[in-house]
């Protein structure tokens, strides 16, 4: 089931604290390949991580601008408008942007 926009937002605000500065996030259609294989995140650091599944590309675009503005920094390199997951995760020594 998908969250609102806010409830997407505050879900991720929860998880992130009010430091965004060392967080990646990004839109994608697979969170899992993307978190566990391309940023290299661990996959038993549930505390470091986080994704939701919205019910728009557009919606996740807004939202993740809302984090980059934030001071996020931003992982989506191509536009897939069918994509419509939203993650984010925190940068660690064995992560990869």
């Amino acid at each position: 089931m998908t969250e609102t926009k806010q409830e997407t937002i505050n879900a991720f605000k929860a998880k992130i604290g009010e430091d965004y500065t060392n967080w990646y996030v990004g839109i994608t259609n697979n969170p899992m390949d993307m978190l566990y294989t391309k940023h290299k995140v661990e996959e038993k650091a549930d505390e470091l991580w986080i994704a939701q599944l919205t019910s728009s590309y557009q919606i996740a675009k807004e939202i993740e601008e809302h984090f980059v503005k934030l001071g996020a920094k931003s992982v989506t390199v191509a536009e897939d408008e069918t994509a419509k997951w939203i993650y984010a995760y925190k940068a660690t020594e064995y992560t990869s942007p």
